[in-house]
């Protein structure tokens, strides 16, 4: 099994969850190797489990071996100690690398859906969007951010977005970075000393 989350953990994933909750955009910004992806994937689950309707949840990365880690942890999450409220089931939708287009009758079954994909793949989709998500992860967010609102956020109807990076000060651009992701999501131990 999958550790149990630490406690900034636990802060940085009920704070994933009150966000997605309501329509915008956020940013989770952890250091390289504090989980950002295991405490994603369990806020995303946790967010899955406790609502009614069902969630679809889109998860972007920019590479195929990017895409079958996310495959793989988010697997384990989904099977790992659960403690279900509804949706037993749901749909893992591995669309990249083989230029699948997801349908529309996928999403429209009841089941809540987690699909993984690339910009690349996302371009096989024609203009008509298989559903509107509810949450679009963005994994180390601040590559692209020009190429992430043309080919996925201005493409793809959405109610929340999140971005996940260590590094939000590599963007290319920063004032578009900053109004594409407006909440942010941290562990409050890393700021140290600024905190008093």
């Amino acid at each position: 099994p999958p550790p149990q989350l630490r406690e900034y953990q636990i802060e940085c994933k009920d704070g994933i969850r009150e966000a997605v909750q309501i329509e915008g955009s956020s940013l989770l910004v952890m250091p390289t190797g504090a989980g950002k992806t295991r405490t994603t994937m369990r806020g995303i689950r946790e967010f899955i489990e406790t609502s009614e309707p069902p969630i679809h949840v889109l998860w972007i990365v920019h590479s195929d071996e990017l895409c079958e880690q996310a495959e793989h942890a988010f697997e384990s999450v989904w099977t790992n100690n659960r403690d279900i409220v509804h949706h037993p089931n749901l749909w893992l939708n591995i669309v990249y690398g083989s230029g699948m287009t997801p349908r529309a009758e996928l999403y429209n079954d009841g089941k809540p859906s987690f699909t993984i994909a690339t910009p690349d793949s996302i371009d096989y989709w024609g203009e008509e969007a298989p559903c509107e998500f509810d949450l679009i992860v963005v994994d180390e967010a601040h590559h692209g951010i020009e190429e992430q609102i043309n080919r996925v956020f201005d493409k793809l109807p959405h109610k929340h977005r999140l971005g996940l990076t260590a590094t939000p000060e590599l963007t290319s651009n920063r004032q578009l970075f900053a109004t594409s992701y407006r909440n942010l999501i941290y562990p409050r131990e890393y700021l140290g000393d600024a905190n008093q």
